[in-house]
């Protein structure tokens, strides 16, 4: 997991590993976007929110994903998840 801001946000993404569910928290007040990649960088779902979101992620196969969480003008944090 990397914090490419860990000075202004505080982000939490939970539960890793996780089954159905992932949920995004970010302690802005700005409009975030979560993007959710496969192993070979193909995105796979793309959301936007205002300080939390819950995916629902039950088509998704088990394996490892990526994702950034940004605002309007950068990565905020990027980093792994695992689907179980």
């Amino acid at each position: 997991m990397e914090n490419i801001y860990p000075e202004n946000y505080l982000t939490t993404i939970s539960p890793n590993p996780f089954s159905d569910k992932l949920n995004f928290t970010i302690n802005n007040k700005e409009h975030s976007e979560i993007i959710l990649y496969d192993i070979a960088s193909r995105k796979l779902m793309q959301q936007k929110f205002l300080n939390t979101v819950s995916l629902n992620t039950s088509h998704l196969a088990k394996g490892i994903y990526l994702y950034e969480m940004r605002n309007a003008n950068r990565v905020i944090k990027k980093g792994k998840v695992v689907k179980q």
